[in-house]
Parts: structure tokens; sequence; C-alpha cells
């Protein structure tokens, strides 16, 4: 348990370290660097008992996840071409790892959130999805 929430908070900050340091901008390395979280995020299931130093580093995990969205929305509101995969696959990240985090708080507001997240990521791969299938006709 330890392990994965360790393991976790070190490749999301490797994310975040690639992806925030660009200026609005997805190069290779920071593209590999979203896949990797890609396959962290199918790796790792529900956290159950956590101690203190365990939600320390949740919380950690959340505020690297919500500059990681506000990132991708900063892409998106710019117009910045050829990242709507990149912009996507940050959502879902972002996504999935404050939907992880958030088990521990299971209030309305904080479900509405995740909802809305959850929509709007859905929404960033249906366009990657009807923007190529565009393309080919």
């Amino acid at each position: 348990m330890d392990t994965e929430i360790t393991v976790m908070l070190t490749q999301t900050r490797a994310i975040n370290n690639e992806i925030l340091k660009e200026d609005l901008t997805l190069n290779s390395s920071s593209v590999n660097q979203l896949d990797k979280g890609l396959k962290m995020c199918h790796s790792i299931s529900a956290f159950q008992t956590l101690g203190p130093e365990q939600l320390q580093q949740l919380t950690e995990l959340e505020n690297m996840a919500v500059k990681l969205w506000n990132h991708s929305v900063a892409l998106k509101t710019k117009g910045v071409p050829g990242v709507s995969d990149g912009t996507a696959k940050m959502r879902h990240i972002a996504f999935w790892i404050l939907e992880l985090c958030g088990q521990k708080n299971d209030n309305e507001a904080n479900q509405k959130r995740l909802i809305m997240m959850g929509l709007k990521s859905i929404r960033a791969w249906l366009g990657i999805v009807f923007s190529s299938s565009i393309s080919l006709f």
C-alpha cells in the first residue's frame, strides 16, 4: 500500500516536472511521460486504510493532479495546435488521481467536481476520435 502511493507520487512528480516546464507545448518526452501516467492509472486500485503519512502523500498527489488539470485547461484555452491527445491524457490522469484520492472525501461537492471532470475527460477523448475520423473522409 505505502509502496503504491510512493510509486504513484514519484510518477506523478515526473509527469508534472516534464509537462509543466514546457511553455504550453508537448514534446515527445512529455507525451512519453503521459503514456506512463496512463499505465499507472490502470495498474493501481483503490487505497484501503491510510495512515497520517499516506494522507499527506495523497494531499500532495491531489495538488499535482490539480496542476496537471489546470495545465490541460490552459493548453485548450490557448488553442495550442496538435495537443488534443495530450490534453485528453492529462485530463484522464488528473481525473483518475483525484477520484482515487477523493475516496476519503465523499461529500456532494467533491462528487459533483469529479463528475464534471469525468465528463470533460470523456469529451476530450471523444474530440480526438471525431477529429481523426473526420480527417479520414
